[in-house]
């Protein structure tokens, strides 16, 4: 059999798989993608909702891959691979959208132009287009069926003829079977059994969301709906959309469904070893307790769905659908004025930015966060389970700064009186740099650097110092500069 190359990324898949790959959160991979399409002119449309491309595109290949070879070095070895002869099933007109799938463009740039997540999502574009101009991956697979005492047992095993696309990247798909080699036995063949055993398991519950699996969970939410004839109808609505099994929200809007629960403090991230996971807080938990049903399904979306199916039709107007949801939810407004919310929870605000704050543990205990992270960095000490005053110290440890006595990284502290550098070497090492524009002020106490001596790397004057194997020169723009001399008779031995 064979498997062909995935298809081009539309805005859902990639920011899967930059949250997969990365970390990276929704919102942040669409401001990424925008800046990549109107500033640096490097990719097509960035919100589109379609993995296809049209069949005049492909006449566009070797251009476009040319260019990604030129944009980044990194990528000439796959671009080399590329077949411009090849055409993949993604260059098919008739499932082309409004919109065709995220694609480079044949601009070029200096890769130095570009940020760190620039550069990755650039990339994951350009690969995902590299490998339509690659050969299938192509596979052999082996069945075993073994009867013993008239129970049938099972297995199989698949292994690779040519890796075709796959050698240039996985792009998040995983084989059906493991990779391994086919069973040394022949059809018909006697075979002995030498031991067997009996294994009870319970199953599993579900495992906790990543924000990659929220974004694919979205997609396919009619699984949810309680109503039999909903769920047809809202799996009906994308019928011929690649990707999308009855979901809600679109690309272009699944990111701010997501930040804007994290910003009401509906959601939380929790992170467990290497694997991020998004969790309920106990504010959402009882925000969904007091909901009515029709809020808490989304049966709702489905029923929506098929009245503007009937409007389509004429069996049903527009201001009939209009009044009934203007009705439901002043319904809804009325009871809870009524008889309100109900909430237990006693809630925090930021007074950064309004957004609640979350209590969460760190390295040095317990401290508040706020939910509009990343786009709010404020925390706050804990004090008695409550957000204190910032007169108590909170640490970030910032590895881009290192120690000048010690070498050790330095932690960033937020301090009422104002912020500054102490290092994490304390108590041993009590060195400390002020804070200026958002910068560390290095060593006001460090020794004169020389007007004489200067360094041979990037020009500034050098400090005599002293080490554990006698003196030597160091670079006054250290840690910028980290360059050393020897010294030899009171001056650095170049």
């Amino acid at each position: 059999g064979e498997t062909p190359p995935p298809l081009p990324y539309n805005l859902l898949k990639l920011q899967y798989e930059a949250s997969r790959q990365f970390g990276l959160l929704p919102d942040q991979v669409k401001e990424i993608t925008q800046t990549l399409r109107e500033k640096h002119r490097l990719i097509t449309y960035n919100r589109s909702d379609c993995q296809y491309l049209s069949d005049e595109q492909h006449a566009d290949g070797p251009a476009v891959i040319a260019s990604i070879e030129a944009n980044i070095p990194g990528l000439d070895l796959y671009a080399a691979m590329a077949d411009p002869a090849i055409k993949s099933r993604a260059f098919n007109s008739s499932k082309v959208s409004a919109h065709h799938a995220i694609i480079p463009t044949q601009s070029r740039v200096d890769s130095a132009s570009l940020s760190e997540n620039e550069r990755r999502i650039y990339e994951l574009i350009a690969k995902a287009y590299l490998v339509q101009f690659m050969p299938a991956h192509t596979w052999e697979k082996t069945s075993l069926e073994i009867e013993v005492d008239g129970m049938v047992f099972t297995a199989s095993s698949r292994s690779t003829l040519d890796k075709g696309w796959r050698s240039v990247h996985s792009l998040g798909e995983k084989d059906d079977e493991e990779d391994g080699e086919a069973f040394p036995v022949e059809a018909g063949a006697q075979v002995a059994v030498v031991s067997g055993t009996c294994v009870e398991k319970e199953t599993k519950p579900k495992a906790l969301y990543t924000m990659a699996a929220i974004l694919e969970d979205l997609t396919r939410v009619a699984q949810y709906v309680q109503n039999e004839n909903m769920r047809k109808a809202l799996v009906e609505k994308d019928k011929g959309k690649s990707g999308e099994h009855g979901g809600i929200g679109t690309p272009a809007t699944r990111d701010e469904i997501i930040k804007t629960l994290f910003e009401r403090g509906f959601i939380e991230t929790r992170k467990k070893g290497s694997t991020v996971n998004v969790v309920s807080t106990k504010v959402g938990q009882e925000f969904y307790d007091i909901l009515p049903d029709s809020a808490r399904y989304p049966d709702l979306t489905a029923v929506w769905h098929e009245q503007q199916r009937e409007i389509e039709r004429g069996e049903l107007d527009v201001d009939s659908f209009v009044n009934d949801v203007v009705y439901k939810l002043s319904a809804e407004v009325k009871r809870v004025s009524e008889t309100g919310l109900g909430l237990k929870i006693e809630t925090h605000a930021c007074p950064a930015c309004g957004s609640a704050m979350f209590k969460k543990s760190g390295s040095q205990g317990a401290f508040w966060s706020c939910s509009g992270f990343p786009h709010c960095r404020n925390t706050l000490p804990d004090d008695n389970g409550k957000p204190g005053p910032k007169n108590k110290l909170v640490a970030v440890r910032d590895p881009s700064v290192v120690c000048s006595l010690c070498g050790k990284p330095m932690n960033y502290i937020e301090h009422e009186k104002g912020p500054f550098y102490s290092c994490s070497g304390y108590p041993a090492c009590k060195k400390k740099y002020p804070v200026k524009d958002g910068k560390p002020v290095y060593d006001q106490d460090r020794p004169i650097a020389s007007e004489i001596h200067k360094c041979s790397d990037c020009g500034r004057g050098l400090v005599r110092r002293s080490g554990k194997k006698g003196d030597f020169w160091g670079c006054s723009g250290y840690p910028a500069c980290r360059k050393t001399f020897p010294d030899q008779d009171n001056s650095p031995n170049y």
